[in-house]
């Protein structure tokens, strides 16, 4: 088995949340020259299954030894996995707690996974656990059953009304920050982890309706519009209007407002006009959740989403900014992380990993696409120089070419070896 990395090798107790499922265990018996074994309860051991039967005994190698095994669950010979400690005497007891996603290089399917966690395999756990491998390269059995149950916990009329991708971001979401969960909270934040691609076809249409509606309408509308047509090339001016910090003639004139004034306009006859208010309460309840989401993060020290307006060869997007802000072990000190995601036809996918504290910056740029990594290998020179402008520190700028698999795992500030885990050895 492949070197799971971010293990800890300590014997100190794991804490971890209880599960009120049944525990899936293996009941060990000692053989006589294991007898003075240094276990204690809670810790975590990393085993091997060498020989197996389904409902007979088993050996089991252990950092201590070989030990003869009655299995619960379906492991075969081969499987390498960590059990949890939940009794040393008179027998000792290991619960299945996690296991790697590769074994000696080899990447394991889904299925293998959830056999050798004891899951039940069906579309959604299978969904599950590809979006758990792609942040986490040693998946715990019991983040998976919480993330489950939350998902249950959901109307299945909620579920259909989720755009693709954001129901596991958002299930992962609230059981990673340890919220306090409801399907009302789900149902406040399930458009906040996706940019609305729809943000820049907002303005086409309503320069398209703009002749059709009413004078009285026109006007209002072209109030608030005013300007946007001059802040399209400025970036600054562009976000300031989409967060409704932009200081234009009227304080009122932002994203919000103009999207609250078309949904309030009534106006007969005009089919184009109600695909002009699908769009804005589209991207109103977005800028709505965002909010909502942020309001939360802040309270759970959790990620904080924002979307950034950016200009790649006269084509405008909308880039997906991640901030997260962490303790470090010296006093006084904090590491503030951005994550910085934009796809693109042209680029497409292009991860940006950015952490800084005391005035030092190291970047990390990540991209699948060949020429997208020559293209910023180009850009280097100029971003360093946009960096100490700033009067900024630069401890490192890299540009990394990388599978599909670590460009998601390094998105979100997902560690690629998962949540901590304190190990005996």
């Amino acid at each position: 088995m492949d070197n799971p990395g971010n293990i800890r090798s300590i014997t100190s107790p794991i804490g971890s949340r209880s599960s009120s499922t049944t525990p899936n265990y293996i009941r060990m018996t000692y053989k006589p020259q294991h007898k003075h074994i240094s276990l204690r309860t809670g810790e975590i051991a990393h085993g091997t299954i060498l020989e197996a039967s389904i409902g007979k005994d088993a050996i089991v190698r252990l950092p201590h030894g070989d030990f003869t095994a009655t299995l619960s669950g379906k492991l075969k010979k081969g499987d390498s996995l960590f059990f949890k400690i939940l009794e040393t005497e008179p027998r000792l007891v290991l619960k299945i707690f996690a296991a790697s996603t590769k074994n000696n290089g080899q990447d394991i399917s889904a299925d293998e996974m959830l056999r050798i966690l004891d899951i039940p395999v069906s579309e959604f756990n299978r969904e599950l656990l590809v979006f758990l491998k792609s942040r986490r390269t040693i998946i715990n059995r019991e983040e998976f059953l919480a993330i489950y149950k939350l998902h249950l916990s959901i109307p299945e009329a909620e579920i259909k009304q989720t755009p693709e991708g954001n129901l596991m971001k958002a299930l992962f979401y609230i059981n990673d920050s340890s919220m306090q969960f409801t399907p009302e909270l789900f149902s406040k934040i399930k458009l906040a982890f996706s940019p609305p691609d729809e943000f820049f076809r907002l303005f086409k249409l309503i320069d398209s309706l703009l002749p059709l509606l009413p004078k009285s309408v026109r006007d209002k509308l072209t109030s608030l519009y005013s300007g946007t047509k001059n802040i399209e090339h400025n970036l600054s001016d562009l976000l300031g209007f989409i967060t409704g910090s932009h200081a234009l003639a009227k304080k009122d004139n932002n994203l919000y407002n103009l999207l609250a004034e078309i949904l309030s306009t009534k106006v007969a006859q005009i089919p184009a006009l109600e695909a002009l208010r699908n769009l804005s309460l589209n991207l109103l309840q977005s800028i709505e959740q965002q909010y909502y989401l942020n309001n939360l993060a802040l309270q759970w020290n959790s990620p904080i989403y924002l979307f950034l307006p950016v200009i790649i060869r006269g084509n405008k997007k909308l880039a997906r900014i991640i901030v997260k802000k962490m303790h470090t072990p010296r006093p006084g000190h904090q590491l503030i992380k951005f994550s910085f995601e934009l796809i693109s036809d042209e680029f497409g996918e292009i991860v940006a990993n950015v952490s800084y504290m005391n005035n030092q910056i190291s970047i990390g740029l990540f991209t699948e696409n060949n020429q997208t990594a020559e293209f910023l290998r180009e850009y280097l020179p100029e971003l360093e120089s946009s960096v100490k402008n700033q009067n900024f520190i630069i401890k490192s700028i890299t540009v990394n070419q990388t599978s599909q698999e670590i460009l998601d795992s390094v998105n979100e500030f997902s560690s690629p070896a998962g949540q901590n885990i304190s190990v005996v050895i």
